[in-house]
């Protein structure tokens, strides 16, 4: 059984191997937080202590033990970055240049992370909709695709990973580049962008799933699927990535994705976090 004492097992090992050699700033205590569909650590300090708190569903013998120590080495990475202890600070952003998957890989975690994910991806809904129904089945009730989408009268939300795969493929091949995966980013109320990719050669680009819908324009899909071929080409200059994509000819979707983004992104956004996703 994971409890306490597993717990405490669990994170000395992280300290005593990958994380030998981190300077321990202030002082690291684990513990069970809350249960949670989206989130499965985080980590503060308070009053001198960096205390870590673990998603309580993770305590099931059917999540992977690679999974709990994966979401505990992400943690330990923030702390060594100087987030949620007294480390100096070492980026501006917790996240946001692929910082601690970076860490993991220095630290020989990022295949464990990497499973950690793909469990995650596969299994975790699921695994929340058993552990707690009742919630899931509010979550349900008010997801924000559901409520925006039950307004289309009947549309079907038809694009699904084999359309977003394919997609990004011929894209490829119409640019003369070497293929991405492209997934459905499982999305939520931290995710303000319409899409992401994890700065590591073969991460895949994952798209938000408020763009799955039929009713966006495919040019839409197109322009982020294009974006993070240009920015792996020609790296972050929103310059250079207009450049690159009016090379391919894209101008036309380019122009077309900016003026849907302008006019419809952030207000599907509100109706997401209106109704609670």
């Amino acid at each position: 059984m994971r409890d306490q004492q597993w717990l405490n097992a669990a994170l000395g090992s992280l300290l005593g191997g990958p994380f030998a050699d981190m300077p321990q700033t202030s002082p690291i205590a684990i513990g069970y937080g809350r249960a949670a569909k989206n989130r499965m650590g985080s980590i503060r300090l308070h009053k001198g202590v960096s205390s870590i708190l673990i998603n309580p569903l993770l305590t099931s013998p059917e999540v992977p033990e690679v999974v709990v120590l994966s979401v505990i080495a992400h943690e330990l990475a923030h702390y060594a970055h100087g987030y949620g202890s007294h480390t100096p600070r070492k980026y501006p952003y917790p996240h946001r240049g692929g910082v601690v998957e970076k860490e993991l890989q220095r630290r020989g975690m990022l295949a464990q992370s990497r499973l950690a994910d793909t469990w995650l991806n596969m299994h975790w809904q699921k695994h929340y909709e058993t552990c707690r129904p009742a919630a899931a089945a509010k979550a349900k009730t008010v997801s924000a695709l559901d409520a925006y989408w039950a307004n289309r009268q009947g549309r079907s939300m038809a694009r699904d990973e084999q359309f977003l795969q394919s997609l990004s493929d011929r894209l490829a091949q119409r640019c003369g580049l070497a293929p991405l995966s492209a997934v459905w980013l499982y999305a939520g109320s931290r995710h303000k962008y319409s899409s992401y990719r994890k700065h590591l050669p073969d991460a895949p680009i994952e798209v938000h799933p408020l763009l799955a819908h039929t009713s966006v324009p495919g040019a839409v899909l197109e322009f982020e699927v294009c974006y993070w071929f240009a920015r792996r080409h020609v790296g972050k200059s929103s310059r250079l990535i207009y450049v690159c994509l009016a090379g391919w000819g894209l101008e036309a979707e380019y122009q077309a994705a900016m003026q849907w983004r302008s006019r419809c992104w952030n207000a599907l956004l509100a109706r997401q976090r209106r109704a609670g996703r």
